[in-house]
């Protein structure tokens, strides 16, 4: 509760070590400017309040108007605009977005250029982009999004456009673009490579020959060579080959067999004479020799389509949706899948992310073998938008759906009973939860109460005033709150008297401190008509006020 500070500023780190932060008053300060991303991990939070600020409702709060849009189904917020003079009054969540006068979705001046590296070193690569509102920039590296959580090597610098890869490896080798994104929209820049130098790409190679051998045939000349003057354009790419293995003795090849006809004429054909008799001998015996059978797959000819005895292998293939994800609305506490099948040669590696933030699997969330996200039991903090994308060398598709977690109304700040004198006000509290937000309305003694008079009613509902109060305005006032899926009530009446007995309110409690202690604080509230006189003792015997014992 930040509420009546003055403050006119805060960094866009203030609250993000929060994630179980549910409430943040920010109202009645003097904040002009909220800075983009403020509230990005506070995943938990219920209310935000920045009304009865200076908001200047320009570009630069555009993000904020649409967080509070995207994110209505589980944050309740009041914003108001002060500036400029046309916006005064008017709350963030009616305001289109031609009202925020932007310029434009955001531009890049000059994009990321080819590096050359050695490995072990640092590589960088720089983005000049411009946009109304500044926009954001993303670094991507053969189509996905880097993150410096996932790999510390790398880094965006200060300047919010360079990034910094330390100590490159062979994984690093591809392509890499940057990716410029405001609410107006985003864009990509041409590609740029990382080119590893001469000895980077025999590591390469030295690396994948050791950790991968199946990529390879068996045969050393089908083992591809990589020559030191051949650049790669990225991760090196390997078509797999199927190889029959050699069993039993070598095979021959298939040889052409002479043509048969009537013998060739011409000039006899000239060569070293023959020396010594001519061969005789008797006639050899038993079976005519044979040569021995063949084992192994039947040879094929040169000419064969199977050249060099390889299996054909079915057709690559870019990764294509069989089923796609969709929106989803569950009550709190049931199962839910939702699907992604996706086909693709080589078979497409398929993740999901949850508002761009990687998730991590567990018992009550899991990544089916289809590629369907599966809760067992849905909770209000699974209400996000979901992205599943799949990814093979042939190419990368993504589709989104958001899950909506609806949750009966829950009273989390009830009303109590109010005793006053005739002519003073009278104020009820009553704050509700639940998804939809619940909606709000007040009854006396079963009839509906509607802002008029002495009595107000607060836009969001959740405050009743009764100014001068009367006896006749004595009553159970019942705060409802309700929507699609449930309803909730609570009642608190108000007492008009003349004398009121004294009530202690909020009485003191045990305190445990250490001996020499700068000082120690009991708190008594105490209320009444005509207004109490709170005394204390100590075991029996009056305490008065002295030096070392100030106010109660």
């Amino acid at each position: 509760y930040l509420h009546f500070n003055d403050l006119d500023s805060f960094d866009a780190s203030t609250f993000s070590n929060l994630p179980n932060l549910e409430r943040l008053f920010l109202h009645n300060n003097q904040l002009k400017r909220v800075p983009q991303g403020a509230f990005r991990n506070l995943n938990s939070l219920r209310r935000l309040r920045l009304d009865s600020n200076a908001l200047v409702c320009d570009c630069q709060l555009l993000w904020l108007a649409q967080m509070v849009k995207e994110k209505q189904h589980k944050t309740q917020v009041a914003a108001t605009c002060h500036f400029p003079q046309d916006l005064h009054g008017k709350s963030l969540t009616t305001l289109t977005n031609s009202e925020f006068h932007c310029k434009g979705k955001p531009v890049i001046n000059e994009g990321p250029v080819d590096v050359d590296v050695s490995f072990g070193g640092t590589a960088y690569f720089t983005c000049k982009v411009e946009g109304d509102p500044d926009p954001e920039v993303v670094w991507l590296q053969n189509n996905e999004i880097l993150s410096s959580d996932e790999n510390s090597r790398y880094s965006l610098l200060d300047d919010g456009n360079t990034l910094m890869i330390e100590n490159t490896q062979g994984e690093d080798i591809g392509y890499y673009e940057c990716m410029a994104k405001n609410p107006m929209g985003e864009a990509h820049s041409e590609k740029a490579k990382m080119i590893a130098s001469s000895e980077g790409i025999n590591n390469i190679q030295n690396d994948i020959l050791h950790n991968d051998p199946r990529r390879f045939a068996e045969d050393d000349k089908d083992v591809r060579r990589i020559s030191r003057n051949e650049v790669l354009p990225g991760p090196p790419q390997f078509t797999p080959r199927r190889v029959f293995p050699q069993r039993g003795p070598p095979q021959t090849p298939i040889r052409e067999l002479p043509q048969r006809g009537p013998p060739q004429r011409g000039p006899p054909q000239r060569g070293p004479p023959q020396r010594g008799p001519p061969q005789r001998g008797p006639p050899q015996r038993g079976p005519p020799q044979r040569e021995p059978p063949q084992r192994g797959p039947p040879l094929i000819p040169e000419n064969n389509p199977l050249e060099n005895n390889d299996v054909p292998l079915p057709p690559l293939g870019a990764p294509q949706f069989v089923a796609i994800p969709q929106d989803t609305n569950i009550t709190e506490g049931s199962f839910v899948d939702i699907l992604c099948e996706v086909t693709g040669n080589p078979k497409p590696v398929i993740s999901w992310t949850k508002d761009n933030a990687v998730i991590l699997a567990g018992p009550r969330i899991q990544v089916q073998p289809s590629g369907g996200l599966t809760f067992t039991r849905v909770e209000r903090t699974d209400s996000a938008r979901y992205r599943c994308a799949a990814a093979n060398p042939q190419g990368f598709i993504a589709a989104e759906a958001v899950l909506l977690v609806l949750v009966p109304p829950l009273m989390t700040e009830e009303p109590s009973d109010f005793y006053g004198g005739p002519g003073t006000p009278a104020t009820f509290s009553c704050v509700a939860d639940g998804v939809p937000v619940p909606f709000v309305t007040w009854t006396k003694n079963g009839q509906r109460l509607r802002t008029a008079g002495r009595m107000i009613i607060s836009q969001d509902g959740q405050t009743l005033r009764i100014n001068h109060i009367k006896t006749s305005d004595e009553g159970e006032y019942t705060c409802r709150a309700e929507n699609e899926y449930g309803i909730t009530e609570i009642s608190a009446n108000l007492y008009v008297r003349n004398k009121i007995a004294p009530t202690i309110r909020e009485p003191p409690q045990d305190i445990t401190v250490f001996s020499g202690s700068a000082s120690v604080k009991f708190i008594c509230r105490a209320e009444g008509l005509p207004k109490p006189v709170i005394k204390w003792s100590k075991d029996g015997s009056e305490l008065r006020a002295e030096r070392t014992q100030k106010g109660w």
